[in-house]
Parts: C-alpha cells; sequence; structure tokens
C-alpha cells in the first residue's frame, strides 16, 4: 500500500485528516465518520494510518467479514501471525469479528474500520462494543475504532464514547482538480468561463456523482458544453427526489404577482445584489444572506412570496416537508433533518423553503406529549445550521401565529429580516384586484383589457376590503367572473363586485379569536412589516 504524496491530497481532505488525527492523539477511541462516499473515506483513513505510525488496518463488513490490510510494505512476523490466525476462520459475524479483536489485536497500533454499523446495532453487539472500548481504555491498547456510515445512529449506551465527524462533500478547488484530470485526459478545450459555471454546477456533490455526470454529459459528444449544465440541474432534481425529504417545487409565480408588501420587495433588492455578486462580496467583508422570516394573516400571500423570491433570485426551490422529517424510530427524524440538510447544500444556491413553521416546533416548548423531544432536537440542530452555514441556502420561513416560537429561533443571527404580513392596505387591495382581474380577462379581451380595466372604480371597491386577505380579494374576483360568465355579462362594473363583497365573508370574521392573537404576536417581536 503506497503513501500518497501531500500533492496528491486536496485541501478538504487535509482538513478532514487532520481532524482525525486530532482526536486519535487525544486518545478518543471511537470516531463515528458520517460519510456515503466509502472509498474517500479508506483512502483518508489509509493516510492517517500512515501519519500516526499505525501497522494494521483491520475492517468488517456483513458481506466480505473482518480482513486485513498491511500499513507496511513488509509485514512482520506478529502482523503475518495476525493473518494466520484470521484465515483459520472466516470471521463473518460482528460478534465473532469482535472477539477476534479482542483475542488477537491488541499489542499493534491498529485502525479497526465497521462498516454500516447502523444496520446491526442491538443490545448485545452494543454491550461488546461497550466491553471492547473497555479494555482499548483500561488496558492502553493501541487500537482505534472508526465507524464508516451513509447514516447517523448511534445507541444511547456509547453516544457518551463516540465523536462524529461529517466527512465533507468536495470543495471548489476539489472539483476543479476532477474538471481539469477529465479535461486532460479526454482532450477537451473548454473557456475559463464555462469551467467556472461547471465547477459551480458540480457544487454539493459527492466525488462519484461528479466523475459519473462529466461522464455522462460526454456520452453523445466528447466535449463539455452550455446544454450540460441543464443536465446538471436535472440530476440535483433527481437526488432531491431520491431522498424523498424536501419537494422540489417548480416555479411560475414572479415578484410582479404579488401585490403590495413593497417593504419586502425592497429588502430583497439588496439580498439579490449579494448574491449576484457573491464572490467579490465575501472579499469585501459581507455575510452570506441567511434567509427571511414571513408571518402574519393567512392568505395574505406567504406562500406566494417565497416562490416569488426563488424567480427573482433564479435559485431553485426546495419545499421542507416536516411531516416527511419525523419518523417512527428512535433518531430517525434527526437523520432525517440532517439528511434534508444535506440535500440543500448539494443543490446550493438554492430557496429552502420552511412552510408552517409553527408546527414544525410545536413540541419544542413541551406542550406536545410525546413529541416534544424529539421536536427539541430537530429544532437544534435546525438552529445551529442556521447560525453557522456557509453554503448560500437561503431559508424562507413562512408561519401564521408565532406566539408560540421559541425565542431562540427569532433573535438575529438566524433571520436576517423578520417580517410581518399585515392584511393589505387600501392601496395593496387595488393592486391585488388589478392583477387577479387582469390575470383573467386579458384571454378574452387581449388588447383591450387595459381599457375594460380603466371603467372600474377600484378604490371604490378596495374601501369595501378592509380586514380582507389576498386570498379574500381573488376569491371574490373569482367570483366576479364566475357570475359574469354564467349570466352571460360583457361589461364588469363595480356594482358586481359591491355585490359579492356584501355577501362575503372574510377570514378576519371566520377567524376574528385567531387574528387578534396574530396581532399580539406581532406587537410583541421586534419585526418589520413586509406591506
Amino acid at each position: 500500500m503506497a503513501k500518497r504524496s501531500l500533492s496528491e491530497i486536496q485541501k478538504g481532505e487535509k482538513e478532514t485528516i487532520q481532524d482525525i488525527q486530532d482526536y486519535i492523539a487525544a486518545g478518543y477511541p471511537l470516531l463515528y465518520l458520517y460519510t456515503t462516499e466509502e472509498l474517500k473515506t479508506l483512502n483518508m483513513l489509509k493516510q492517517v494510518a500512515f501519519n500516526t505510525d499505525a501497522s494494521l488496518i483491520v475492517t468488517f463488513d456483513t458481506s466480505n467479514g473482518l480482513q486485513c490490510y498491511y500499513i507496511k510494505d513488509e509485514p512482520d512476523d506478529s502482523l503475518q501471525k495476525i493473518e494466520k490466525q484470521l484465515n483459520v476462520a472466516k470471521r463473518d459475524t460482528i460478534e465473532k469479528a469482535i472477539k477476534f479483536i479482542i483475542e488477537n489485536i491488541g499489542e499493534i497500533k491498529s485502525f479497526v474500520i465497521f462498516k454500516d454499523m447502523h444496520n446491526v446495532f442491538n443490545q448485545e453487539i452494543t454491550r461488546m462494543l461497550k466491553n471492547l472500548l473497555y479494555i482499548i481504555k483500561t488496558e492502553q491498547k493501541p487500537i482505534n475504532i472508526l465507524f464508516i456510515s451513509p447514516i447517523l445512529h448511534i445507541p444511547t449506551e456509547i453516544e457518551k464514547e463516540v465523536v462524529t465527524i461529517d466527512i465533507p462533500l468536495p470543495t471548489k478547488e476539489e472539483i476543479n482538480n476532477i474538471l481539469e484530470e477529465f479535461i486532460f485526459t479526454m482532450g477537451i478545450s473548454i473557456s475559463d468561463l464555462l469551467k467556472g459555471k461547471f465547477i459551480e454546477g458540480l457544487n454539493g456533490l459527492t466525488e462519484t456523482e461528479i466523475s459519473n455526470l462529466i461522464s455522462y454529459c460526454c456520452i453523445d459528444e466528447v466535449n463539455l458544453t452550455e446544454t450540460d449544465l441543464n443536465t446538471i440541474i436535472t440530476q440535483k432534481q433527481q437526488l432531491i427526489k431520491k431522498g424523498g425529504i424536501l419537494e422540489f417545487i417548480r416555479l411560475n409565480e414572479t415578484i410582479e404577482d404579488i401585490g403590495g408588501l413593497e417593504a419586502l420587495k425592497n429588502w430583497l433588492k439588496i439580498k439579490k445584489t449579494i448574491f449576484d455578486k457573491l464572490e467579490k462580496a465575501r472579499r469585501y467583508g459581507v455575510d452570506i444572506p441567511k434567509g427571511v422570516l414571513l408571518y402574519g394573516m393567512p392568505g395574505c400571500g406567504k406562500s406566494l412570496a417565497a416562490k416569488a423570491i426563488a424567480t427573482y433570485f433564479e435559485f431553485p426551490l426546495l419545499r421542507l416537508d416536516i411531516g416527511m422529517i419525523l419518523g417512527q424510530y428512535l433518531g430517525q427524524s434527526e437523520e432525517n433533518i440532517r439528511k434534508a440538510i444535506k440535500l440543500a447544500e448539494s443543490v446550493a444556491p438554492c430557496i429552502l423553503w420552511i412552510d408552517e413553521l409553527e408546527k414544525a416546533f410545536a413540541g419544542v416548548s413541551g406542550t406536545q406529549n410525546g413529541n416534544s423531544e424529539t421536536s427539541t432536537r430537530i429544532f437544534g440542530t435546525i438552529l445551529t445550521w442556521m447560525q453557522e452555514k456557509v453554503k448560500p441556502v437561503f431559508v424562507v420561513a413562512t408561519a401564521n401565529d408565532i406566539s408560540g416560537m421559541p425565542t431562540e429561533l427569532m433573535r438575529k443571527g438566524r433571520f436576517d429580516e423578520i417580517f410581518f404580513v399585515d392584511f393589505p392596505s387600501e392601496a395593496e387591495a387595488i393592486d391585488i384586484l388589478k392583477k387577479h382581474l387582469k390575470r383573467r380577462l386579458v384571454n378574452r379581451l387581449q388588447d383591450k383589457t387595459d381599457k375594460a380595466l380603466e371603467s372600474i372604480d377600484f378604490k371604490k371597491i378596495a374601501k369595501k376590503t378592509k380586514e380582507f386577505s389576498g386570498a379574500d380579494i381573488e376569491a371574490v374576483v373569482k367570483e366576479v367572473i364566475e357570475d359574469s360568465f354564467v349570466n352571460e355579462i360583457e361589461n364588469i362594473t363595480d356594482n358586481h363586485f359591491i355585490n359579492k363583497i356584501e355577501n362575503f365573508k372574510p377570514i378576519s370574521v371566520s377567524m376574528g379569536d385567531k387574528i387578534k392573537q396574530l396581532r399580539t404576536a406581532m406587537e410583541k417581536f421586534d419585526s418589520k412589516k413586509a406591506n
């Protein structure tokens, strides 16, 4: 087994290798390496073994059983003895493997690597691992236990003994090196501008996915073109679908579709400027925008705004389904949220839309029996990620009632800004009326649409829509158009709207008590008005 030179090791790998070495030097007996890239991780561990003067690597998986690999090219007698003992009987179960390690490996500095341990944990195996760790500690055995798994599952009995290390995805520098090697091998000519777009597009994928995707792009023609960038986007969408936790939302909505919310729109212009010049902004010392929380009156455009923001930023929109996060098994919910975060970062830059935020953390306060502990752990994971994330994932959270939300989520540093979405003002109601009516008339009247709108006194109508939500106003427009079709009315007038409004029950009436609670919550928090 040949040692790699430092020039062959990428920057991201070097940092991870150093982290592993530091934990080993500090005496941690058990490291859990959380990754989908097993081969890459094994190569890094071989490098760590070289750097720490280990003599032997022993691996176990349920298919191949226990196997050993020498670090030195010429093993000494003690290493050859271990190999002979291993070959006497195949150690094909984890119970036999642990017993063999305890009985035969102890005086030689060794790495013992277990693969996919999340599949085999039970009470007996957990106890055997505790015994093994106890022997390593008390007898000062030069053995380091390492788990490699794509799923993070640690039994409670040993969680205090474990250090988790999340193996990072390739950096842009590493992606560039992979791309450069492929370009050189295949003799491809590509401009620096296009290469930069490929690096950005491939960002967030594993090394295996990157290599496979580049090869796929060159099936018909050994070349890389602008068209292949769409292939990368499609493949990233497939990643989201396979994950089953995030939903990839197709976008038709634009900022122009939103009536009102001018304060929010002006704020978004600043954030878009930063995203459009992200690298320059970073060098200038500007932080990557974290996200925005929109809360307030139901039916007033919060969900529409989330979709329109994605279109405005020209980012893909991923919707986090909290219902899919919650799992029936212990630790499954926490694993799902970590997986969702990784998926979002793999598609970055993107918008992560967390809808109905108040339902996501209903149990954090402890008032919801059964799920409070799980909700608290999920909340903690999201909170830490939002505070520390470096990938350009812009979070758009929407909620109606935030009165029960934890104060930790509401403070600066989680979201860049919090906006309260109120019922439309008179001017905003006019804007909403015009947008919805124009969209429905344009197919029928075409170039006469604007003239038809001019004949309607929207100010008169808007005065009657006080405390109407945007959805209420849209519903009124729908009913007016429907009636005009059924009764074959060619020209719609103010009275058609007034008659509908007088017989319409808006949400401010049907949910009067709830609306009062929302206004009370708004007064509690230091938030801006989006209107």
